[in-house]
């Protein structure tokens, strides 16, 4: 039998918070990218007046190319513009490995098992060795939008994905949602236009400035992105 100096010797404290995950190209990050974070960060605040114990993060993962989509501007370029456009938002946090490994790509399964429980940093030094660490046991929800819905079965290993991952989808003007994951929830959020469509503006001349947060306007014309032509 076990004494309880083993027991609780052979245990390690297992902490608990919720991630709302983003993961997208931001390329370049726009303002309907900003509206969907706001709602999040609403979101955010509502539920830490009701359980101010449970810690909540929005992770903000800039994705690397992938079979079907290749990224236009430089993963540093979209580091400086990512961070721009949401460092103010609280919650917000960065996740930049994929672009830290220049041209990395890490599916929404993989983030998913690599998220879902981690040692925490801040408390890694009350204990001796990093095995001693506390863990994190995260409770993720992705972060989609309505056009997204019907490719996840496509993604890699999709079908897990479907059936066992928490999504909050966000409603896209023109799309209609006609299938959801059972571990689905709608957001009331609506945005319209895509970064296709933000760099073709650019490309042509026409007005776009509108479309993303000023210091990220800035930075495509001074580092002329984007076909961008003074």
């Amino acid at each position: 039998m076990l004494t309880l100096e083993r027991l609780i010797a052979n245990r390690r404290p297992v902490l608990f918070m919720r991630t709302f995950l983003f993961a997208g190209s931001f390329d370049p990050p726009a303002n309907h990218h900003r509206k969907i974070i706001e709602r999040l960060a609403a979101e955010r605040a509502f539920l830490l007046e009701k359980e101010p114990e449970i810690p909540i993060e929005i992770r903000i993962w800039p994705v690397g190319p992938y079979s079907s989509k290749q990224q236009i501007a430089s993963p540093d370029q979209r580091k400086i513009m990512v961070h721009y456009a949401f460092r103010d938002i609280d919650g917000v946090v960065f996740d930049w490995r994929d672009l830290k490994r220049q041209g990395g790509f890490t599916s929404n399964m993989r983030m998913q098992a690599d998220l879902s429980l981690l040692p925490r940093p801040e408390l890694a030094a009350l204990y001796f060795t990093p095995n001693d660490a506390p863990r994190v046991l995260r409770d993720i929800y992705h972060v989609v939008g309505a056009d997204n819905v019907p490719e996840i079965m496509d993604w890699n290993e999709g079908y897990d994905l479907w059936h066992n991952a928490q999504f909050i989808v966000t409603r896209r003007r023109g799309f209609t949602i006609d299938k959801l994951p059972p571990h689905a929830t709608v957001f009331d959020v609506e945005f319209s236009g895509s970064c296709t469509e933000i760099r073709q503006l650019i490309s042509e001349g026409k007005p776009w400035e509108h479309t993303v947060h000023p210091k990220v306007a800035e930075h495509i014309r001074i580092n002329r992105l984007y076909g961008f032509k003074p």
